[in-house]
């Protein structure tokens, strides 16, 4: 599950479907869903393994996305949350608060699933500038 602004589509919300995200809350242009939204698709996510949230490193995203953890905390709505900031955007040496996580949340999106039945590249491996690469266990393409 991830959440942000509308105002850049297919942006977040192209990632849904099977073997990728499952829900992305959607904002007004540019302006993070409120918590009430994020909190919704919390609940229609919750599964007994839990949920993987993408939050990009936006401020409005992290605050609603913050505030929804919370109240999912006192629902006992399992879950974990990836705060993407790789973004070489602001330079080499920004801090990571300015890191917007842009490429990051691609490859967070993709690896806890499996692999998209339309994939054709393999996805043995994901690879992006700073970002960690995810190996998965096998593939499904000979």
């Amino acid at each position: 599950m991830t959440l942000g602004g509308a105002g850049h589509e297919p942006a977040l919300s192209g990632f849904v479907g099977e073997g990728m995200l499952d829900y992305s809350v959607v904002g007004d242009i540019f302006a993070a869903p409120g918590p009430p939204k994020v909190i919704e698709a919390l609940r229609l996510a919750k599964r007994p393994a839990g949920i993987l949230f993408v939050v990009l490193n936006h401020a409005g995203d992290v605050l609603s996305a913050n505030l929804a953890v919370e109240m999912a905390n006192q629902e006992n709505i399992r879950h974990q949350m990836i705060l993407t900031h790789e973004d070489i955007a602001p330079g080499a040496n920004a801090p990571a608060e300015d890191r917007r996580g842009l490429v990051g949340c691609v490859p967070s999106t993709r690896s806890p699933g499996p692999p998209p039945k339309l994939a054709r590249a393999s996805t043995r491996s994901t690879r992006s500038p700073a970002v960690s690469t995810t190996t998965w266990p096998r593939s499904p393409w000979p």
